[in-house]
């Protein structure tokens, strides 16, 4: 993904569906949980929470919700995760250092909420009171530095949302915010210019309402990010797999994993940093996941072997494919494990045909 990638949390993420009359609402509000916290630990991601936001959730009886969401749970069947699990996740976001003022050096900012308009309005109608006041405020201080360096190349804020059930109809790729500032103070030192209060901001941004909306706003290239991590690259492939799906392919995908040395060889080899090399290997990946491959997949045979097949200690057996087959002839080598699990390993040229 792209470095440093700031995602500001919408408070609605963590409030419980209200009312709750089906199972569904339910599995909707934890899958969105579970989907997003798979981005807390991602090195290349900056999660960020507003501290006003917590607050509010807290003061409008939102956050926390052991009695109710038990009672939930258990009114509903609802299976994928346990009381403790969801508790867990939404702990680990209300909970994230540095809080979004902090990360930007807000201390205060006083607004109009007369003179404010967001768009579309399902995304503060659905909040209590407290709860709409901060995230109205959080988008402030994104739309403002926003503003600020608009100019720069600094990293683009995407809000981090979710849409409800009554929201479904609503589509929501970004939010615009209108508002005017009277007054805005830092914690220390000034991070960006301000405008001369009292300021009209107006401004939009851009929302992923879940973890794969996210990828699919980034692309596969971006979301790829010249092969620097697996969870970035693991993604880039799933991205992609679900493109070709998209486009008419059976849906019939084996499970599959990178190799020890499979991001390192595809930078050596340029398929990290050339968006031309890095799309047909990260297509050529999904399409043999998804058993529709570009390009024929033959056995790697053993050194000095017309017919015996390379097979590792844990029983995998080697294959191997075109990636390209002018120039310099690249191939991607895999295992195909005991248990159906895919693994490629390593990319290669013609005249370095190994597999690792």
């Amino acid at each position: 993904m792209p470095d440093a990638l700031q995602l500001a949390v919408d408070p609605y993420l963590l409030c419980l569906p209200n009312p709750c009359h089906s199972l569904d609402q339910i599995e909707g509000f934890v899958n969105a949980l579970l989907g997003w916290s798979e981005m807390l630990h991602r090195r290349d991601t900056c999660v960020l929470v507003s501290d006003s936001a917590r607050i509010a959730l807290l003061d409008d009886g939102e956050y926390p919700y052991p009695h109710r969401l038990r009672e939930l749970l258990r009114k509903h069947s609802c299976e994928i995760a346990d009381h403790e699990t969801i508790c867990r996740l939404a702990q680990s976001l209300v909970e994230r250092t540095p809080s979004l003022e902090e990360s930007y050096g807000v201390n205060a900012v006083l607004l109009d909420e007369k003179k404010t308009q967001v768009e579309p309005s399902v995304m503060v109608d659905r909040l209590k009171n407290k709860t709409r006041s901060a995230f109205i405020e959080m988008l402030v201080i994104v739309s403002v530095k926003q503003q600020a360096m608009a100019s720069s190349m600094c990293t683009q804020t995407i809000i981090a949302s979710v849409m409800g059930d009554s929201d479904s109809e609503t589509d929501v790729s970004d939010i615009h915010l209108n508002s005017e500032v009277h007054e805005w103070s830092w914690i220390d030192k000034e991070r960006h210019p301000l405008p001369a209060f009292p300021a009209v901001v107006a401004a939009s941004m851009p929302v992923a309402t879940s973890h794969d909306a996210l990828l699919q706003q980034l692309g596969v290239w971006e979301v790829w990010d010249n092969a620097k991590n697996e969870e970035a690259a693991i993604d880039a492939i799933n991205l992609c797999i679900e493109e070709i799906v998209a486009s008419g392919v059976r849906q019939q995908r084996e499970r599959f994993q990178l190799g020890a040395r499979f991001l390192e060889s595809a930078r050596h080899w340029g398929f990290g940093s050339r968006s031309d090399y890095a799309r047909l290997l990260i297509e050529t990946c999904a399409r043999i996941v998804l058993d529709v491959p570009k390009n024929t997949i033959e056995e790697f045979l053993e050194a000095g072997s017309a017919t015996r097949q390379r097979r590792r200690d844990d029983g995998a057996l080697g294959f191997r494919t075109h990636l390209t087959k002018k120039g310099a002839g690249f191939r991607l080598m895999l295992w195909r494990l005991p248990d159906r699990m895919i693994e490629f390993a390593n990319v290669g040229d013609k005249d370095e045909l190994i597999i690792l």
